[in-house]
């Protein structure tokens, strides 16, 4: 179900939000740079779509009206991840020494060396439990990967942030009777003969989730090789937990299943060399890496486009974002940022217009404009031909996510007199 207000465009509400802020209309028109009629038309096109009065007019100025004032809200959330998906970029470290685990090394290398080609790197995939050792003796700055509570405690000198919280799914043979179902529950599973990785906390995490519907799921296989697991899963011999990106065959299927628990992708520093700021960033680099991977397999990549607020973070590391829409900081459009979000979203320009109810030409200046103003591309054509994010256009796609989800968030706490016109 569709939000109220929902169907307002970002512009419109970052208009409102600068209204509402602000004694008088013509004030908000100068801050606006529009002139007086033209911001009138503005807030009677945003009354009509919200169906209801935005703001009492006296004669001393305007007032918000309850209504105004949860849409007002809306675009005081939305301000902050706005501003954080054009922000400058911070300067990289000169030389950053980092682990990951269960993440790709060789991946990440390239698309750190993209956001700060003059850094120098230094990473190795290390278990969690040594990460977390050599993060607290400052023999690492950062630490991208797998980490369960598991796995190892933290020790105070470290810091820890949960990014993702990857929901697993089941890799069964295509023959196995289950295979028809789309969606699992773990009941289902508790006679069947189970492949684990070596990890014990991982292991960890599908014996308390079998647990906690009555069964102890019985181990039956131990690898962690890609090759042994494939042949193991595609006989029929096992079933075993993989990320949502897993490969799938004609012998391998992937299910969701009610009751699996979800892997915390976390990143986690010394704070003695690495400033929050910083630790931010990488954070954000972590994400879009695995908006990245998610983009690959159109299932997954659907079904997180409904579920991103529940997978990804929204928090941020060290960064305030609070403060009202301000012309004089909101630089870039709205309605530029709302157009990418939705061809970065949807990789289609026709899409997105019919999404906007607006023409695919439209959609597309609004593209170049903000490519122009970030200094980067936001598309590229993948190997398949298939238009898709860049790393700048992953990266910014994460706070495009975070600005609805912050929108929405307000919009269902805020006043029910506002229409649903979508």
């Amino acid at each position: 179900m569709t939000e109220p207000g929902s169907a307002l465009p970002w512009g419109m509400l970052h208009t409102i939000g600068v209204v509402s802020t602000t004694p008088s209309m013509t004030r908000a028109a100068e801050l606006l740079r529009v002139s007086q009629p033209a911001l009138s038309r503005r807030v009677n096109a945003a009354e009509q779509l919200a169906g209801t009065d935005l703001f009492d007019r006296t004669g001393s100025g305007v007032q918000v009206t309850t209504a105004g004032r949860a849409l007002a809200d809306a675009a005081r959330r939305m301000a902050g991840p706005l501003r954080a998906a054009t922000a400058p970029p911070v300067a990289g470290p000169s030389e950053c020494a980092f682990a990951t685990y269960v993440t790709s090394l060789g991946e990440l290398v390239r698309w750190f060396s993209q956001r700060w080609p003059a850094s120098r790197w230094h990473g190795a995939e290390l278990r969690p439990e040594l990460a977390m050792v050599e993060l607290a003796q400052g023999a690492l700055d950062i630490f991208l990967g797998v980490h369960t509570l598991h796995h190892a405690p933290v020790a105070a000198s470290v810091r820890r942030h949960v990014a993702v919280r990857d929901p697993l799914r089941l890799a069964m043979s295509t023959r196995h009777p289950l295979a028809a179902n789309p969606v699992l529950t773990l009941a289902e599973l508790r006679h069947e003969p189970w492949l684990t990785s070596n990890d014990p906390a991982v292991e960890q995490l599908l014996v308390e989730a079998c647990r906690g519907h009555g069964f102890r799921p019985r181990i039956a296989y131990r690898t962690d090789r890609t090759r042994s697991i494939r042949d193991l899963v595609a006989g029929g011999h096992a079933v075993t937990l993989c990320v949502p990106v897993a490969r799938t065959d004609d012998e391998v299927v992937v299910r969701p299943v009610i009751g699996l628990p979800s892997l915390d992708l976390v990143v986690a520093w010394n704070p003695e060399r690495l400033p929050a700021a910083l630790a931010d960033r990488f954070c954000g680099v972590l994400i879009g890496w695995y908006l990245s991977r998610a983009w690959s397999v159109p299932a997954f990549r659907s079904w997180l486009d409904t579920h991103h607020a529940e997978v990804i973070s929204a928090g941020t590391i060290g960064v305030d974002e609070a403060g009202d829409p301000d012309p004089a900081r909101d630089v870039i459009d709205w309605n530029d940022l709302q157009a990418a979000f939705e061809v970065l979203r949807t990789g289609s320009a026709p899409q997105a217009a019919s999404r906007l109810g607006c023409s695919p030409s439209t959609v597309q200046r609004r593209l170049h404009r903000l490519e122009r103003q970030v200094g980067d591309a936001l598309l590229e054509r993948s190997a398949e031909g298939r238009p898709e994010p860049t790393v700048r256009g992953f990266l910014l796609l994460h706070h495009l996510y975070r600005a609805q989800a912050a929108r929405d968030a307000q919009l269902t706490a805020g006043t029910p007199s506002i229409s649903n016109n979508t």
